[in-house]
């Protein structure tokens, strides 16, 4: 697919917008002009991210109106839907994009056994920093026991404040520093022609 307009592109999601495409190192970036200025700032952020991060990500769509769940992101698997991103300062599509790509990076790591699907050995992490990162993964952890938001909030974080984010969550930060390097490994390992 050629970046630009997409020509009859049909989608119950972006209904009847015209729909553009811009791929960004294989993954492709669905939108609207509503979203000229947002793609410009996702893309930035794809660009800023360690190429492991981003392994399993194939495909963004960026819906210019809200979702049902009054959501700014939902993952599945390799694909990213992003709701109302032109809504919102540039800080806060840095986290929402960083947080979801977070999640596909997480289903990379279960597939590749690096973190278990109950996010167990990350849980011990969590507990080791005896703190939560934000509002939305204490609720989530407090809620229903789930570690993969606080893991994705984590990423986020880390990503935009390395430095702030060692300083607060030493635990969390050297287990990402730890992953961030198996999967740097990895990734060389596997692409490698020795």
């Amino acid at each position: 697919m050629e970046d630009g307009l997409v020509k009859n592109y049909k989608s119950k999601e972006f209904g009847n917008y015209d729909v553009y495409v811009k791929t960004v190192d294989d993954i492709k970036i669905l939108y609207t002009k509503k979203d000229f200025d947002s793609v410009e700032k996702v893309i930035e952020c794809l660009n800023n991210m360690p190429e492991q991060t981003k392994s399993n990500l194939k495909e963004i769509e960026l819906l210019p109106k809200k979702s049902r769940g009054n959501v700014a992101g939902v993952t599945n698997y390799d694909k990213i839907t992003l709701y109302g991103l032109s809504k919102y300062d540039e800080s806060t599509i840095e986290n929402i994009v960083y947080h979801e790509v977070a999640h596909t990076w997480a289903y990379e790591l279960i597939r590749e056994k690096i973190l278990d699907f109950s996010y167990s050995t990350y849980r011990d992490v969590v507990e080791e920093d005896d703190n939560f990162v934000s509002n939305y993964s204490k609720k989530a952890i407090k809620k229903s026991s789930d570690y993969s938001e606080d893991f994705a909030e984590s990423v986020a974080f880390y990503l935009m404040d390395t430095e702030r984010f060692e300083s607060k969550y030493t635990a969390r930060a050297e287990f990402l520093n730890s992953i961030l390097e198996t999967t740097s490994l990895f990734l060389i390992s596997k692409y490698s022609l020795y």
